[in-house]
């Protein structure tokens, strides 16, 4: 870890005894640092009231420079929202000021996190934000999601169509299975986090149609039946738009009764190919 910092510039983020004293055992040539402070949501970081101590044992080492005083607030989803975040806010000020009385600066102090700052507003912005949320939706809560949208589409083609002409065990069948029906084949399943990732149709041709039962490993299945003329190589959007239809991804996370658009891109797997856009 000390070596892969100095080789490649990294800002690692120092949160135990045991970190630091790695750190100044191993440390070469100047290393800047970052300190994560634990102010409300019980997660990994330093007590904040601690911070003065614990950073001491850093700027003690030539080779340490703090660099960032950062920390996570929680941002409750109900009871005293604001008066609990008022107070993670303040534990990490009264940190920040005694650093300060101690004779140690900190170029960069980050508190405000992009849904802290839908929350708040600019009231717990200090000289850097954590933008979180942001890479993934609207920036602000009177923005419309079209405002700004990395998560741009989710993709795939056809790689069957054919029309279901079985008439036997119709109540066993995986799907209801109706005269005149005619299906698609999609090479996208649940090992790729399909399951998680659709709002129950798809867009063929610039028309929605229904997704036939639960994907399946590999494979999902699709009502062809309002596309006639859909073939094999034909688009399939699953998240965005075609024909002037659009399944959003907040559509998909009302469905999939997901939190936020972010976690629906966490549920995107590595096997399916990213192509990333400019701005």
């Amino acid at each position: 870890m000390v070596r892969a910092a100095e080789n490649y510039d990294l800002i690692p983020t120092l949160t135990t005894e045991e970190m630091v004293a790695a750190f100044v055992r191993h440390a070469r040539k100047e290393i800047k640092v970052a300190v994560k402070l634990e102010v409300g949501p019980e997660r990994i970081g330093v007590i904040a009231e601690d911070a003065v101590k614990f950073i001491k044992s850093i700027t003690a080492c030539p080779h340490l420079r703090m660099h960032v005083l950062n920390a996570h607030p929680n941002v409750p989803a109900k009871g005293n929202a604001e008066e609990a975040l008022a107070w993670q806010f303040r534990r990490f000020v009264a940190a920040s000021e005694a650093l300060e009385r101690a004779g140690i600066k900190v170029p960069l102090k980050v508190v405000a996190s992009s849904k802290v700052l839908r929350f708040a507003g600019t009231s717990m912005a200090l000289n850097a934000v954590d933008p979180g949320a942001a890479l993934f939706s609207a920036l602000g809560p009177t923005d419309s999601p079209d405002d700004y949208q990395p998560f741009h589409a989710l993709k795939s083609q056809l790689i069957q169509v054919r029309n279901v002409s079985r008439t036997e065990f119709l109540d066993e069948a995986p799907f209801k299975i109706v005269p005149g029906m005619r299906l698609g084949v999609i090479p996208i399943g649940y090992s790729d986090g399909m399951h998680r990732l659709h709002c129950g149709e798809v867009l063929v041709r610039g028309v929605r149609v229904p997704i036939l039962a639960a994907p399946s490993l590999e494979y999902t299945r699709v009502d062809l039946s309002k596309v006639p003329g859909a073939v094999v190589g034909d688009e399939v959007v699953i998240i965005g738009t075609q024909g002037g239809q659009k399944i959003s991804p907040e559509e998909v996370v009302k469905k999939q009764g997901a939190s936020r658009v972010p976690d629906l891109a966490l549920e995107v797997r590595l096997s399916i190919p990213r192509i990333y856009h400019g701005e």
